[in-house]
């Protein structure tokens, strides 16, 4: 549900990007209230962000930013202005039901393919929200040892409550190995960005 602050923020900045008058703004305001006030506060704001940011011959109704919400409300996997809600594990909730994957394969050059994809969590919330749409982890990991021609498969890991992010030793090896030969040989160069790290952290 939209807060009335936010609604009316929202409405601030329609009137002056289409020139509208404070008079205008005290007339429709309790429209306004009425017809958005059960809307999610960042899709309202992100729906008015954007119409407000394109071109019209003449100033968009109401009418149209409901349009874009619907639109947005749609991408998300609602309908109408009602986002659906989903509920989660805590191996996926911090990526909405998506469970990332990396796979290691081994090349004929001796060197470690990185291949990464989404895939859905298997919870109740993961397989409402992406049902075929996504391969679950599991699905990958069969579907990769199946393979034709088959591949030599080294590692394969994924994103859990215990492991959130991967670091670039996962996602890309062979760059992180040279990352690590050339910081040994001296070859990185020292740039603010890790200087001022230094003095903050150290």
């Amino acid at each position: 549900m939209a807060d009335i602050s936010i609604i009316d923020q929202c409405l601030g900045i329609w009137a002056a990007n289409f020139n509208k008058t404070d008079s205008w703004k005290n007339t429709v305001r309790s429209v306004w209230h009425s017809a958005l006030m059960d809307i999610n506060d960042k899709v309202l704001y992100d729906c008015t962000m954007k119409i407000c940011t394109q071109s019209f011959a003449f100033p968009p109704q109401l009418g149209q930013l409901i349009q874009e919400i619907e639109k947005a409300i749609k991408e998300q996997g609602g309908t109408g202005t009602t986002i659906k809600n989903y509920s989660f594990c805590a191996n996926c909730e911090a990526r909405d039901g998506i469970i990332n994957t990396v796979a290691h394969y081994a090349q004929e050059d001796g060197t470690i393919k990185a291949s990464a994809r989404m895939c859905r969590c298997t919870c109740e919330g993961g397989k409402r929200k992406y049902g075929r749409s996504l391969m679950t982890a599991r699905e990958r990991y069969n579907a990769i040892k199946s393979h034709q021609p088959p591949v030599e498969m080294i590692q394969f890991f994924w994103t859990s409550q215990d492991m959130p992010t991967f670091p670039l030793e996962v996602t890309d090896p062979e760059f992180a190995k040279q990352l690590k030969a050339k910081r040994e040989a001296g070859e990185l160069k020292n740039n603010p960005f890790s200087k001022l790290a230094a003095a903050y952290f150290e």
